[in-house]
C-alpha cells in the first residue's frame, strides 16, 4: 500500500516537472519554432488505414485526397464541423488530419498534438482546426493545446491561424459562426 502511494506520488511529482520545464521552454516563448510545411499538405503522404476511411453518404467536394478521408464517422460533431468547413467559399482545399506520423503535430508536454483538419484557403493561408466538445474546454491539457498551436500560429508570421472551435463559442455563436470567423 505505501509502496504504491509513494509510486503514485513519483508520477505525480514527473508530471508537474514536465508541465513546469514545457511552459517554461514552450509557452513562454523559448522555444525555436520551426514551421514543417512539408507536412502541411502532402499529396504522396496519407496513409489512412482501410478500416479507418469514411464510408458516409455525405460527399465533400473540397477534399485534398478526394475520396479519402481518415477517422470520420458519418455523424457527429466533428462531422457537422467538416461539413461547414467543407461548404465554405473561401475554403480551396482541407484534409482530415491523421493522428500519427506523417500527420501535422505540435509538442505538448504530454508528447505530440495532431490538430483535427488542416484548412487551405484560396489567398493560400493554412488554418489548422482542432474540435472540441464543450465537456473540454476548461480542461487544462486541452488548453495547453490551443496555447501551443496559437503560439505556432503566431511563428508563421501570418500564413497559419489555428484556433478550437466548439459547438457554442466563448461568447455563444454557432459552429458556423466560429468556423467563418476563422476562416475569414
Amino acid at each position: 500500500m505505501l509502496a504504491r502511494r509513494l509510486l503514485a506520488k513519483i508520477e505525480d511529482l514527473r508530471n508537474d516537472a514536465c508541465k513546469t520545464l514545457f511552459r517554461q521552454v514552450v509557452l513562454d516563448e523559448g522555444w525555436a519554432i520551426e514551421v514543417d510545411w512539408q507536412n502541411l499538405f502532402n499529396a504522396k503522404n496519407y496513409p489512412a488505414p482501410a478500416g479507418s476511411r469514411y464510408a458516409g453518404r455525405q460527399r465533400f467536394k473540397k477534399n485534398y485526397y478526394g475520396a479519402i478521408i481518415a477517422d470520420l464517422k458519418s455523424s457527429g460533431e466533428e462531422f457537422d464541423c467538416l461539413v461547414e468547413i467543407d461548404k465554405h467559399a473561401r475554403v480551396k482545399s482541407w484534409i482530415r488530419n491523421l493522428d500519427f506520423a506523417p500527420g501535422f503535430a505540435l509538442p505538448t508536454s504530454r508528447g505530440k498534438f495532431f490538430p483535427d483538419f488542416l484548412v487551405e484557403l484560396i489567398d493560400g493561408t493554412v488554418v489548422v482546426i482542432e474540435y472540441k466538445g464543450q465537456h473540454l474546454r476548461s480542461n487544462p491539457y486541452e488548453i495547453e493545446k490551443r496555447e501551443v498551436g496559437r503560439l505556432w500560429a503566431r511563428a508563421t508570421n501570418g500564413k497559419c491561424r489555428f484556433d478550437f472551435v466548439f459547438k457554442s463559442g466563448d461568447k455563444g455563436e454557432s459552429l458556423p459562426a466560429q468556423i467563418d470567423a476563422l476562416l475569414q
